[in-house]
């Protein structure tokens, strides 16, 4: 059976709330995969940044790059996906 779109939503948030907490914790590459689900449920650009930002402190910058890059296509205004961006072009 398909879940409905109220379970999605809620599926999405759960995925959010792991990412960080592994993030926190230094485990960066399973916060990434828990993000990758996250984002195979909704295309969320908080859940690109999240994602950039563990891509970035496991040094994949070019992915990292994309994923800030992808952040900003679905939220232009956001300017913390745009000055992390930066910071990340920066380093490359």
């Amino acid at each position: 059976r398909k879940p409905k779109a109220k379970d999605l939503s809620s599926d999405v948030a759960y995925f959010l709330q792991k990412g960080d907490e592994l993030r926190r914790e230094g485990s960066y590459q399973e916060a990434i995969e828990v993000l990758d689900r996250a984002l195979l449920v909704e295309k969320s650009s908080r859940a690109l940044s999240a994602r950039a930002s563990a891509r970035r402190a496991l040094l994949q910058r070019e992915t990292a790059l994309n994923d800030y890059s992808a952040a900003l296509k679905l939220d232009p205004t956001a300017s913390v996906y745009l000055s992390s961006r930066g910071v990340v072009k920066s380093e490359l």
